[in-house]
């Protein structure tokens, strides 16, 4: 990633809401679905609808084919296993960047 990043910390997405109402230069958004408790969709639909010109990925510890599928279909354009190598992990954050989408296979890793 770019060593220029600015990143920034918000503990709920209601006050992730307010500071993109505020901050117009926003490029990733890093949904940890961990933290939601079962409304990571709708949340990442939220986010998406105010600030569809960043990227939104969501990150778990224990990724579902479901979930993956339903947050992509609320606009999430990665989804990243929590045991992702560093290493990758910037390289998939990057290319959501840029607008890419990525994708585990989470049959490959058993899940």
């Amino acid at each position: 990633m770019d060593d220029r990043a600015e990143v920034n910390y918000c503990d709920s997405v209601d006050f992730a809401l307010c500071v993109l109402q505020v901050h117009d230069e926003v490029n990733l958004i890093v949904v940890e679905v961990d933290q939601l408790r079962g409304k990571t969709v709708a949340d990442i639909a939220r986010l998406w609808r105010l600030c569809r010109a960043a990227g939104i990925v969501a990150i778990t510890t224990k990724p579902t084919q479901e979930e993956m599928v339903a947050c992509v279909n609320g606009g999430a354009l990665g989804y990243i296993p929590r045991s992702l190598p560093c290493v990758e992990l910037g390289l998939v954050l990057t290319h959501a960047a840029n607008g890419g989408l990525w994708l585990p296979n989470l049959r490959l890793t058993g899940r």
